[in-house]
């Protein structure tokens, strides 16, 4: 993305930017941005982290240059995108800075780079700040670091987190920190295996994606009861237990009050589980065709039990499982 001619002028290349971010949006999906790691040729020091591809986590030689790095950026996916569209999205200015992300001094200011700044700023795009910035920059780096480029010149909104929604750490587990994949399951951080197989946390937020849109009081930490806009239950039971950890059954009692229809879906070892499936078929590591498209198909939910309830009824949830109740009229 960043080079410089013999002159040491900027040279940027959008190619692969573009390419990443139209495959997203063309999938109906946003980017999440993260500003972090330095380009070679803009970094102050050699120093290498750990990852196999040894990204640079240093500060720039030349703020002004990373300033307008930064801006260029910006301008380029406005320009690209429309202002509409990227005013959806959230950019997230470095990441741990409190770990060997970072090897700079985070309460440096330089104050110079905002002022510069504040005669052109670009418009309203959200900053969303993970909760080591908050903690680990003091006030004043944070609205003078050259790490926020121009975006903090006047108008930007900032967030603090995305606490109020439910996330994960990765969508797939074919990224660059674990380097080239050796087997489909490797206890990597994704929703979904290499060769497209969804795990288990994948049905788990299809189930969740069910709930309704009210929520409703629960004498269990371990229950989630909504109300669904036409009346209906959705009801999340799960049964938590370390990883690694065989934990017991555990049975939870729903008082319905009158006579109701329930559906119960699950996702635990024996439903919806690419994982056991993979187990079963002597964990190969290079899944054939036919076994990926078998794993694919274990890794779909289930279809539900279906129960004519009692005022009352009594579900069972295996460790490590999530269910579901559809309760209908």
């Amino acid at each position: 993305m960043y080079d410089e001619d013999a002159q040491g002028r900027p040279v940027y290349n959008w190619s692969y930017v573009d390419q990443i971010y139209d495959g997203l949006l063309d999938n109906h999906i946003r980017p999440f941005v993260e500003l972090s790691f330095m380009p070679k040729k803009l970094s102050s020091s050699d120093h290498v982290h750990a990852f196999w591809y040894r990204p640079l986590p240093n500060p720039p030689k030349d703020d002004g240059k990373w300033a307008a790095l930064v801006e260029a950026f910006a301008r380029h996916l406005i320009e690209r995108y429309g202002i509409d569209e990227v005013s959806q999205w959230y950019f997230e200015v470095w990441n741990e800075p409190n770990i060997d992300f970072w090897t700079g001094t985070p309460a440096q200011s330089v104050r110079k780079v905002y002022q510069e700044v504040q005669s052109s700023p670009l418009p309203n795009v959200p900053i969303i700040w993970s909760e080591y910035n908050a903690s680990y920059f003091n006030e004043v780096a944070v609205t003078d670091s050259p790490f926020m480029g121009p975006w903090l010149a006047n108008n930007i909104r900032m967030c603090d987190g995305l606490q109020t929604i439910m996330a994960y750490w990765d969508f797939s587990d074919v990224f660059e920190e674990q380097g080239v994949v050796k087997t489909p399951f490797y206890g990597g951080f994704g929703l979904i295996a290499a060769g497209g197989i969804p795990k288990a946390p994948y049905g788990a937020f299809l189930l969740l994606a069910k709930l309704g849109v009210e929520r409703l009081p629960s004498t269990s930490e371990n229950a989630l009861i909504t109300r669904a806009s036409g009346g209906e239950l959705e009801i999340a039971l799960w049964n938590y237990a370390e990883p690694e950890q065989a934990g017991s059954p555990r049975t939870f009692t729903i008082d319905l009050g009158t006579p109701h229809a329930v559906n119960i879906y699950r996702i635990d070892e024996n439903h919806g589980s690419s994982l056991n499936a993979w187990r079963a078929m002597g964990s190969p590591a290079y899944p054939t065709r036919i076994q990926i498209e078998k794993l694919r198909e274990a890794a779909l939910i289930p279809q539900p039990e279906q129960r004519q309830a009692e005022p009352r009824i009594d579900v069972t949830v295996p460790p490590h499982g999530l269910v579901l109740l559809e309760v209908r009229r």
